[in-house]
Order: C-alpha cells, then sequence, then structure tokens
C-alpha cells in the first residue's frame, strides 16, 4: 500500500532515499492505516525557508524554532485529532530524520514584516507533551493540544483571513551523505 507513495519521489531520488522513506515513515503509518502522502524531496534546509504557493506564501521552520512556540512557553499548539494522529504514528515506529512545520501566511503579509501571530486568539494550551522520536534518539517535541474557547462558528467570526492560516507538519528523511531530504506530511489542520 505505502510503496506506491514512493514512486513518487522515486524518480527524483536515489533508491536508497525511497527505501528509507517506505521503511521508517510510510510502513510503520500503514500498519495502523494510515498513508501519508510524500511530497517530494528537496536539499536539506539549514534554516527557515520562505515559500510560495501560487502567490500564497508560507514559512517552514524546524520544529524547535517554530514561532507559534514562542507565544506557548515552547510549546507548538496542534488540535486534539492531529496530536493523537502524531502520537499514533510515534507509537507505530514512524521516525523521521527531520521534524518541520509550514505555516500559510496572509495573502497580504510583506517580507519585510514580522511573522504574524499564527495561531488564533481563542487557543490556549493545554500542557500534554508528546514525543516524536526524531533521527532515531528520543528527542521531545513538545506539542500541545489547542482547545478553542466557543463554538466553529464563534472561530470563523474572526473573519476568512483566519482560515486560510493553515498549518502542516512534514516529516522527513535524509540520504546517506545528510544532503537530500524526502518530505511527508504528518498532519495538517486550518485553525
Amino acid at each position: 500500500m505505502a510503496s506506491q507513495f514512493v514512486e513518487a519521489i522515486s524518480t527524483t531520488a536515489s533508491t536508497e532515499l525511497a527505501g528509507l522513506v517506505e521503511q521508517r515513515l510510510l510502513t510503520p503509518a500503514a500498519s495502523i492505516g494510515i498513508e501519508l502522502p510524500v511530497i517530494g524531496v528537496s536539499e536539506v534546509p539549514d534554516r527557515p525557508v520562505l515559500a510560495y504557493a501560487g502567490d500564497r506564501p508560507w514559512y517552514f521552520c524546524d520544529h524547535i524554532e517554530d514561532p507559534t512556540a514562542r507565544r506557548l512557553d515552547g510549546y507548538i499548539p496542534v488540535p486534539e485529532a492531529e496530536h493523537q494522529r502524531l502520537v499514533f504514528l510515534r507509537d507505530a515506529g514512524v521516525r523521521p530524520d527531520l521534524v518541520w512545520l509550514g505555516h500559510e501566511l496572509p495573502p497580504d503579509w510583506r517580507e519585510d514584516e514580522e511573522l504574524p501571530d499564527l495561531v488564533p486568539p481563542d487557543v490556549r494550551p493545554v500542557v500534554r507533551p508528546g514525543t516524536l522520536t526524531v533521527g532515531g534518539q528520543q528527542r521531545a517535541v513538545q506539542v500541545v493540544r489547542g482547545v478553542v474557547d466557543g463554538t466553529l462558528g464563534r472561530l470563523r467570526a474572526f473573519g476568512s483571513a483566519l482560515e486560510r492560516l493553515d498549518p502542516i507538519v512534514l516529516g522527513g528523511v535524509t540520504d546517506a551523505d545528510g544532503e537530500q531530504v524526502a518530505w511527508v506530511e504528518l498532519a495538517r489542520w486550518t485553525w
């Protein structure tokens, strides 16, 4: 089942890297019924990356440098369902070398501006650390679930711009040289 996704990266990455993605990410996830979409292959980034999907800016960074954690004392806010998904993936044996987060930025954001607050104001952290195994070693990735006050309708009252700021969690496996990384989507949500 998972090997169909490896075909998507086999054309641009080595067979060895495709095998590592299959072994360390896709097969463990498939064992619990979760199919992880392969995003693609890139050079291993050494700093945050600003990328554009059409005219929409996205900010990608290592989980340790994630700007959403600043507001929440080092914890990254994650809704309950996605937090559970990450825990299930960890428990199934999913072992990325890298965990990066991508944040969709407002369409009117400019590169000379500071990053906006990427978490809705009503999201309160419920301290509930999870652990992802990164690079074969236990390294705590502080993840909390967000609890939204009020109803979804109240959250939508903050405006359509807020609805478009969709975070994504990427897991990456590096090649033997540590120069290329194959990325898969571990989780995604809309605030």
